[in-house]
């Protein structure tokens, strides 16, 4: 890139699918794969469950390949961890994550209650992990949780695990100058795409970056849209 190309062109930005790459978004294995079993795999979209410690070494090593070669490599637990601090941004994604169609109407407090005592990288790795009823220490433990886990045989998530955020090109789209917030096709990932929003809409990285298509907060429908559909020209 020529210093004239480097005044006109937007400080982040896909112009080309076969060009350099100067800096990328990944996320490492983590809590979400220790969750996976062989009861909740094929849900969850993985074939079976992970070695997962292997797959953080190898995971290291490709990252390390990255940064060797003169990548800049952003990692979205850190991303999260930092939007976390912002009072703002995590009452935001909180008043999304924490509803009653999601955790009950009457755990809502208590799981809300409890997250809120998390330091930033706590929370963040909760976000991507997902949070099980037997994270909940004893004193957010209401008698709303008894209930709904003999009611519903034993409710496993509060917030389901995302362990797919390792496709890291799926829930948004770079086009040039600005991106795209997909709806993904399978269920089991659709919250990824707001963990995404929440990055956008407030690090201070990202923040005010151009949305061309796209919101997790609507229903699309029939509509979906994956990083493999899209490519700039």
């Amino acid at each position: 890139m020529t210093s004239n190309e480097s005044a006109v062109s937007p400080a982040l930005g896909v112009h080309s699918e076969v060009g350099r790459l100067r800096k990328v978004l990944v996320c490492s294995p983590g809590l979400a794969h220790r969750r996976l079993t062989p009861t909740n795999s094929d849900e969850l979209l993985f074939d079976d469950v992970m070695w997962v410690e292997n797959a953080q070494r190898d995971h290291a090593a490709f990252v390390g390949e990255l940064r060797r070669r003169g990548v800049e490599v952003v990692e979205l637990h850190d991303l999260l961890a930092q939007i976390m601090a912002i009072p703002e941004a995590k009452a935001w994604l909180l008043d999304r994550k924490i509803v009653a169609n999601q955790v009950g109407i009457g755990l809502i407090d208590a799981t809300r209650a409890y997250l809120e005592t998390l330091s930033p990288r706590e929370l963040a790795e909760y976000l991507v992990g997902g949070l099980a009823t037997s994270d909940l220490p004893e004193d957010f433990r209401s008698p709303h949780l008894a209930l709904a886990r003999e009611s519903t045989g034993a409710r496993e998530y509060l917030m389901p695990p995302l362990p797919n955020t390792l496709y890291t090109r799926d829930t948004t789209c770079w086009l040039y100058g600005g991106l795209t917030l997909n709806p993904l096709y399978w269920s089991a990932r659709h919250d990824e795409t707001l963990l995404m929003k929440a990055i956008y809409t407030f690090h201070p990285d990202f923040k005010g970056s151009k949305v061309w298509w796209g919101d997790p907060e609507r229903d699309w429908g029939q509509a979906t849209f994956e990083g493999g559909d899209i490519m700039p020209v």
